[in-house]
C-alpha cells in the first residue's frame, strides 16, 4: 500500500519519518514501534510485521507472509508487550480469516485459528494476566487462550457492539442501544471470570 510511518513529540513537533509501513502500534515499555507493511499490489500482495527502534532505526522481522494473497485491508494487530496477536483475511468462496499469536521474545508463532467461514476477526486486546486474547470472530465474542488451547464464548455479552477493551482493568467499553457503557467483566461474567482468570472447560 506504500504507506509511511511517522513519529513526533507529544506536542506534535519534531515530526520525522520512521519507516515504510501501513499500520503501527507502540511496543509497550520499549522505544520501538511494531509496523505492518503490505507489499505488492492488486492480487499479488504479501505483508510483513517487524519492530523498528525509534532511536537507531534497527529493524527486526517478526512475521513474513509465506505466500501472496489478495488483501482488502491492513491486518489487525494487538500487543501486550510479550505477545502479538495478528489476524488477516484471505480470499475464497466464503473467505478465510487467520489468527496467530507471536511471542515477541522468542519469535514462536502459534496458530489460534485455521480460518473458515466468512467471518472477520476484530482483535480487541489482552486480559491483564496476558493469558487471554479478547476478540470478535464472525460477529461472536470470545476469550481465546494464548496457546489456542480453547475459546470461551462471551454469550452474556453477545448482543453488545464493542468499542474497546481495557486489559489492565479487564473492562469493556461498549455501545448498546444508543448509549455508551463500561462493563466490568468480573461482574458481567460472574463465576466464568473469577479473579480475572479464566479456565479452559
Amino acid at each position: 500500500m506504500d504507506g509511511t510511518i511517522y513519529i513526533m513529540n507529544a506536542d506534535g513537533t519534531d515530526q520525522r519519518t520512521l519507516a515504510p509501513g501501513d499500520m503501527a502500534v507502540w511496543f509497550p515499555y520499549r522505544r520501538e514501534v511494531i509496523i505492518v507493511n503490505i507489499e505488492g499490489g492488486g492480487a499479488s500482495e504479501s505483508f510483513s510485521v517487524r519492530t523498528v527502534d525509534i532511536d537507531t532505526g534497527e529493524e527486526r522481522v517478526l512475521f513474513q507472509a509465506d505466500k501472496d494473497f489478495d488483501i482488502s485491508a491492513v491486518p489487525d494487530i494487538s500487543t501486550n508487550g510479550n505477545q502479538l496477536a495478528l489476524a488477516w483475511g484471505e480470499p475464497g468462496e466464503y473467505g478465510t480469516t487467520v489468527l496467530y499469536n507471536i511471542y515477541l521474545n522468542t519469535g514462536e508463532i502459534v496458530p489460534l485459528s485455521s480460518g473458515g467461514g466468512g467471518g472477520t476477526i476484530d482483535i480487541l486486546g489482552w486480559t491483564s494476566d496476558n493469558e487471554w486474547l479478547v476478540a470478535t470472530v464472525g460477529g461472536d465474542n470470545y476469550f481465546i487462550h494464548r496457546q489456542g488451547a480453547c475459546w470461551v464464548s462471551l454469550e452474556p455479552l453477545e448482543d453488545l457492539d464493542w468499542l474497546a477493551f481495557s486489559g489492565y482493568g479487564d473492562h469493556l467499553f461498549v455501545w448498546y442501544e444508543g448509549d455508551y457503557y463500561v462493563i466490568d467483566l468480573h461482574e458481567a461474567l460472574g463465576p466464568d471470570f473469577p479473579d480475572g482468570v479464566l479456565e479452559c472447560p
